[in-house]
């Protein structure tokens, strides 16, 4: 049995993607970072863009948690707030924003936005005592192929920030790259650009 699980980002989130096109990134703010030395990963369980402007808004990025018959995944959730999510922000007329974690990009305005998606199997074989089983779906594995966005490339003046779903591990945090979204290292994973925002 075959089955074919789709799980893009909706057309609402993606305009607010739109929204830091032509944008500085400057900083990326979190509750709570975790840098790994041995690898340069920074990992958070959500992050803010600030989008600066006359009033200040957020481009706040978390994950969601999704379970499968054979495996699970996290997908992105993007949702635009007045503030940071879960960080203390003055608004009132300071815009005075802590304390926080942040993540110093300084890489220039945003040119162009790369949402990468991913695309793996999981095949689960049949139970041995099912091997003698009359009803002959009972002895077929099931397969499930599952398709979703789990990477964003920020294509900037000075360089590429990278956010990408955590593969794997069951907390899903948003790792954070200098340079474009890489493969996970799982056998099965194909990865591939499906959608250029300019």
């Amino acid at each position: 049995m075959n089955k074919l699980l789709s799980n893009p980002l909706n057309d609402g989130e993606i305009a607010k993607l739109r929204r830091l096109l032509g944008r500085e990134v400057m900083d990326l703010y979190s509750p709570s970072l975790t840098v790994d030395l041995s690898t340069g990963l920074i990992s958070a369980h959500q992050i803010s863009f600030w989008l600066h402007g006359r009033s200040s808004q957020f481009l706040n990025i978390s994950t969601d948690w999704w379970q499968t018959e054979l495996d699970d995944y996290h997908t992105f959730v993007l949702e635009t707030s007045a503030t940071p999510a879960d960080i203390p922000f003055d608004a009132s007329g300071k815009n005075v924003i802590g304390p926080t974690s942040n993540c110093a990009c300084r890489v220039g305005r945003v040119q162009k936005i790369e949402i990468v998606q991913s695309k793996f199997e999981v095949i689960d074989g049949p139970d041995p005592a099912d091997m003698n089983n009359s009803d002959p779906a009972a002895a077929q594995p099931v397969k499930e192929t599952i398709v979703y966005d789990r990477g964003i490339n920020f294509i900037c003046e000075r360089g590429i920030i990278s956010l990408a779903t955590e593969f794997g591990p069951i907390l899903g945090d948003i790792q954070i790259r200098n340079g474009p979204v890489t493969v996970s290292g799982d056998e099965s994973e194909v990865m591939k650009v499906r959608k250029t925002l300019t």
